[in-house]
């Protein structure tokens, strides 16, 4: 009794078993080794502190340099337009686009210095980041091919070598992001820009800069969801200022603080009842109502096969939706481009008729009565461009980025969502431009070479959009209370 007292004592003892102790796996440590261990531990302090000071600092220099990027590529597509339409106001309807603006000197200034600034900014970026780790390019596989036969098909349309304008700007984007690395987190840049740009269009709208025309639009047309008028903000267009805040509506989930999330989502879908955009208001519900339900899904494999038939149904849509229109005034006149794709798509099935099809230089236009500039369907304006060699390879690009969205889908819905909302704009608009570089091809060539670089699944601290964590009975737990751990962030 005495004995097992004196060793009850002993074990309780400060400093007691310090001197020679037992490590879990292996042989007896001495004093000597223990003090070697503690000082090696300390050695290391200042070293981890260093490192953690590296990474944050170059967590910054990504998302910096992804912004820059981002900024430069906005500037060259609506630079010019924004500061046309601050200094020289809205103009009526040109016959081309319900979306002219006057012209000023110092917007052209900017039209024409743009793509040098764009070009510059990019070859800095790629150099400041010489040296450092890459992306993994073998994600933009299905934009390779895409593009490449982009290409083909309008060299074997037009009986010659006939490259898209500003092809070259999506090259350098991927010459840009490939050099900064993206990481999933710094997707949030675009999260916020977004939000920067929906405060600035509600701004305008405080004045009559920040609304659209009545004779920029059809002759007693109205689209307005509140009042008589039309929000185009900081754009020439209303359908622009409606097609960025849906896009980027996935990437204001991001934004870490709760109040900041709220108030983003308020403030795109200000923007979008405003401007009345029916394809983005019809875009935004359609990725609202999915995340809603996926959220409330908690068996895995059905949420994937609920994400995956989303994604089909809304591409099956795209396609029938033109085929079964049947009247040229249905859609604000989309009626007449759709009919008068169709009947010219049978006799060019093969390679289509190019992108220049929809210019005014281009077939399209006679047919139609008006310059469209593109099919305002995606399903449309890829079989007139490149027939169905190019709608294979579409469908190759497609299906790469929504299996690379759905590599960490269980973890994430933004990228998935990001995605649905693109298929959902295509609809009835063109948000993913081959045939030219403007409008909102700044948020979706960056946004998808992004999405289909950042490396994943992310860290599970980083998330922000999640679904609610499912709790399984840890079976390791024999007794006392259940254990129950959450597989993953959902």
């Amino acid at each position: 009794m005495n004995g097992a007292r004196h060793t009850m004592e002993h074990r309780q003892r400060p400093g007691a078993g310090r001197t020679t102790t037992t490590a879990q796996r292996g042989r007896p440590v001495s004093s000597g080794q223990a003090l070697g261990g503690r000082l090696g531990r300390l050695a290391t302090g200042p070293d981890a502190v260093s490192a953690a000071v590296l990474e944050k600092r170059d967590d910054k220099r990504r998302r910096i340099h992804f912004a820059i990027v981002l900024l430069v590529t906005f500037i060259m597509t609506s630079g010019g337009k924004i500061v046309d339409l601050f200094l020289a106001g809205r103009a009526a309807s040109d016959g081309y686009s319900t979306g002219a603006v006057n012209p000023s000197n110092l917007g052209a200034t900017v039209d024409a210095v743009a793509p040098a600034l764009f070009l510059v900014g990019v070859a800095v970026i790629f150099f400041l980041n010489l040296g450092r780790k890459r992306a993994n390019l073998i994600g933009l596989a299905g934009a390779a091919v895409y593009l490449v036969t982009a290409q083909v098909t309008n060299t074997l349309a037009v009986g010659g070598v006939n490259p898209t304008p500003k092809y070259w700007v999506i090259i350098a984007l991927v010459l840009a992001l490939w050099s900064i690395a993206p990481r999933w987190d710094d997707l949030r840049v675009i999260g916020i820009a977004i939000v920067l740009i929906g405060l600035a269009s509600l701004l305008t709208g405080l004045t009559d800069q920040g609304w659209m025309r009545e004779d920029a639009l059809l002759a007693g047309e109205t689209k307005a969801l509140i009042g008589t008028r039309l929000l185009a903000g900081i754009f020439p267009q209303m359908n622009v200022l409606g097609m960025t805040m849906a896009l980027g509506l996935p990437f204001v989930l991001l934004l870490r603080r709760r109040a900041a999330r709220y108030a983003g989502l308020a403030i795109v879908l200000a923007n979008l009842v405003l401007s009345a955009s029916r394809t983005s208001l019809i875009a935004a519900g359609i990725t609202i109502l999915v995340a809603v339900v996926l959220r409330l899904i908690r068996h895995e494999r059905t949420r994937r096969a609920v994400a995956i038939s989303a994604v089909t149904l809304t591409a099956t849509a795209m396609v029938l939706l033109p085929i079964l229109v049947n009247d040229r005034s249905a859609l604000t006149s989309r009626g007449a481009i759709w009919m008068s794709s169709m009947s010219v798509i049978p006799d060019h099935f093969l390679v289509g008729l190019s992108t220049n099809a929809f210019t005014k230089e281009g077939i399209m236009p006679r047919l139609i009565g008006h310059t469209p500039w593109h099919g305002h369907n995606l399903f449309v304006s890829t079989m007139v461009w490149g027939g169905i060699i190019l709608i294979a390879a579409l469908l190759v690009f497609l299906v790469s980025v929504l299996v690379r969205s759905l590599t960490y889908f269980d973890r994430s819905m933004v990228s998935y969502l990001f995605v649905l909302t693109l298929l959902a704009c295509s609809l009835a608009e063109m948000p993913l431009r081959i045939d030219d570089f403007d409008g909102v091809s700044w948020l979706t060539w960056v946004a998808v070479l992004a999405v289909m670089m950042v490396p994943g699944p992310p860290a599970p601290a980083e998330q922000v959009w999640r679904r609610r964590p499912v709790l399984t009975e840890d079976a390791s737990s024999t007794s006392g209370p259940r254990a129950f751990s959450a597989r993953g962030a959902r």
